[in-house]
């Protein structure tokens, strides 16, 4: 695997004066976009970094709503939730990445518009994506936006990769998935988030097993390094 728009990792464990951004979308909804961005700002800030998702979700606000009743249940996450609208999401990107280690931004299913533009200022994208052959039709919209962004990308473009999510291992749909996308060369992650109600049960909580999560960002950043 590796990823198809490269740029270097610069993870440094301390403030340099810019942070890194990473987008979390896939133009279509349903594919626990929420689910990877809150798990892995919890990886992130575990490592000691400071971390700020972006909620930006135009119409379900997933994430921030997510933030607000983990916080009224007296177990708040460790790093605040910003919410859409924004005037202007690339330019408050380029804000937050100033004032935190990581930005995560979680961009709704259907925004192509929002997703391109937070994209040019992305250090990476990671789509995910269910191993559904439905899903799998919405990718080719998302990969067009990415390859847009890239031309117009303020730095040396973004990684990309994809992460399988909802993954069951008692149906031969990951299987499929993962050999379909290898098939058409996209960069598919080798972990991938197993179908488990956990991931359910922790939705409005603040999640303390991050294994499956420590897993892909410890395979990003080794992409990155080689």
């Amino acid at each position: 695997m590796s990823p198809t728009i490269d740029l270097p990792g610069i993870e440094s464990g301390m403030r340099t004066g810019i942070g890194q951004v990473t987008v979390i979308g896939m133009l279509k909804g349903g594919a626990g976009k929420t689910t990877s961005a809150v798990y892995l700002a919890l990886v992130l800030r575990s490592l000691g970094f400071t971390v700020v998702v972006v909620d930006a979700d135009s119409v379900s606000q997933t994430a921030y709503g997510w933030a607000r009743d983990a916080e009224a249940a007296d177990t708040p996450l460790p790093f605040p939730v910003e919410r859409y609208p924004f005037q202007d999401l690339g330019e408050y990107v380029t804000q937050l990445r100033k004032e935190y280690d990581h930005v995560i931004v979680d961009v709704g299913g259907g925004n192509a518009a929002l997703l391109a533009d937070v994209l040019e200022k992305a250090n990476r994208l990671i789509v995910t994506l269910a191993p559904s052959k439905f899903d799998q039709k919405q990718l080719a919209a998302t990969f067009k936006q990415a390859r847009t962004a890239a031309a117009g990308h303020e730095g040396d473009g973004f990684a990309v990769y994809v992460l399988l999510t909802r993954a069951d291992a008692r149906t031969s749909q990951p299987r499929d998935a993962r050999r379909q996308l290898e098939e058409d060369e996209r960069p598919v992650l080798d972990a991938e988030i197993p179908a488990r109600v956990e991931y359910e049960r922790a939705i409005d909580t603040c999640p303390t097993n991050l294994d499956d999560y420590r897993a892909v960002w410890n395979e990003i950043k080794e992409a990155e390094a080689a």
